[in-house]
């Protein structure tokens, strides 16, 4: 949630059950609350419990290398098949290749990429960190928003609004820490 809040990244996390003994009862118990609690967020491949895991590892070697006909090799071969798979279902898409503040002869051209975003504002210095409103416009063949407001010569700082949460940008290493301790995006803004 600290990455999302701070950075603007979403990590997605899905649940693997390791060393498990499926033979057991409480194991069994054990992967149904996983799912319950989890959901679709779970891996259908399970590593289980097994001696040649824990040999490889006391050997320092990966279990392929160790034994890749046992249980374990089979299991995590498993795990990385699914992952491929899932991996070739996500969405591509194409990211403009100059996200961040840029200068034009217009002023500041803000853009921001998220895709699951339905608002997108921006506020800062300049703005007394007020929205600045009606400025955010998606470009939706892109997932990104953008607008450019006009600034004189001079340092700014700023974040975005995204769906009601406050966001340094995250195309721009430029950062401050204000006089309150909260990091802001930093911009620069020079003569034409």
């Amino acid at each position: 949630e600290i990455l999302k809040v701070e950075y603007g990244h979403e990590i997605k996390a899905k649940a693997l059950a390791t060393i498990c003994r499926t033979r057991t009862l409480f194991a069994n118990e054990v992967l149904k609350n996983i799912e319950q609690h989890f959901g679709n967020d779970v891996y259908k491949a399970i590593i289980h419990d097994t001696v040649r895991l824990k040999e490889a590892a006391g050997f320092g070697l990966p279990i392929h290398k160790y034994n890749k006909k046992c249980r374990g090799a089979e299991d995590y071969m498993e795990l990385a098949r699914e992952t491929v798979v899932e991996e070739k279902k996500l969405d591509i898409v194409e990211i403009p290749i100059q996200l961040g503040p840029q200068q034009t002869k217009e002023g500041v051209l803000f853009r921001y990429y998220d895709p699951t975003a339905q608002n997108v504002q921006l506020a800062g210095d300049f703005s007394d960190w007020k929205p600045v409103e009606n400025i955010m416009i998606q470009q939706k063949e892109k997932r990104t928003w953008k607008g450019t407001v006009p600034l004189k010569p001079g340092k700014y700082q700023y974040k975005f609004i995204v769906d009601g949460k406050w966001m340094i940008d995250p195309n721009n290493p430029e950062m401050v820490t204000s006089d309150k301790g909260i990091s802001n995006s930093l911009l620069k803004v020079s003569k034409r």
